[in-house]
């Protein structure tokens, strides 16, 4: 076979394996949580909790 061919396929079996088993713990690193926007008077740290 080519070495190219070969080169190719052990990339994309590489990038498989890495989605299979290493996604899962890579995924938090990746994807950046989205912070919910602050409700009113969160500005001036009132609450909405009843004293």
């Amino acid at each position: 076979m080519n070495k190219n061919v070969v080169g190719v396929i052990l990339i994309v079996l590489a990038l498989a394996l890495v989605g299979l088993y290493g996604w899962p713990k890579l995924k938090p690193y990746v994807t950046s949580p989205v912070a919910p926007a602050p409700g009113a008077g969160a500005a001036d740290g009132m609450t909405t909790m009843p004293i």
